[in-house]
């Protein structure tokens, strides 16, 4: 591979900086949102050492372009890294450089608590607040109107994404939007 001296090099440096290369998966939301969120709650711990340099590329079809902007704001990305990434994998004794994120290790799941320990690591920005404000006006809300938003789940996005593949485990989560007609009335 054409990486693979680079590779070397950074493996040669590392008593000076330890330079890791991973991935985010940013094609379902909730384990782009939680991934990035653990990797950031537990580099704010201090679980990272200060000579690190963590660099990522970001794998898969982008479900939600605003977070992978918002997630960009706070990660250093970049698709070379991908290549960087493989080349690290075909040198033997990589593990040092490689961090895979919490969907690979912990099935996006806070086990140790870690977040429960820290504040937020990914926000709205002032701009993205005016933003949002300006985007309620424009469906005439006002700023101090309470607001009720339903995410309901079903399988469309899932089949769409990877046709053929049995996704089935998944329908206990499902919903159908028009159970939730009374209660949207009441509110």
């Amino acid at each position: 591979m054409l990486l693979a001296p680079f590779v070397i090099i950074i493996r040669i440096l590392r008593p000076v900086r330890l330079i890791r290369f991973g991935y985010f998966s940013v094609d379902r939301i909730g384990h782009l949102a939680f991934d990035v969120e653990i990797y950031l709650a537990q580099q704010s711990l201090g679980r990272q050492q200060t000579r690190t340099l963590d660099i990522f590329f970001l794998k898969g079809k982008e479900s939600n372009l605003y977070l992978v902007q918002m997630v960009r704001r706070r990660i250093c990305a970049h698709p070379i890294v991908q290549y960087l990434y493989r080349a690290n994998d075909l040198i033997p004794f990589g593990e040092k450089h490689k961090l895979l994120p919490a969907r690979e290790t912990a099935n996006s799941r806070d086990f140790t608590k870690t977040l429960n320990r820290t504040y937020p690591q990914m926000a709205f920005t002032d701009k993205d607040k005016l933003a949002g404000r300006w985007f309620f006006q424009k469906l005439g809300l006002k700023a101090e109107e309470k607001i009720v938003v339903l995410m309901v789940r079903d399988s469309a996005y899932l089949e769409s994404l990877h046709q053929g593949r049995d996704w089935s485990y998944h329908d206990c989560r499902d919903t159908d939007i028009n159970a939730y007609q009374e209660m949207s009335i009441e509110l």
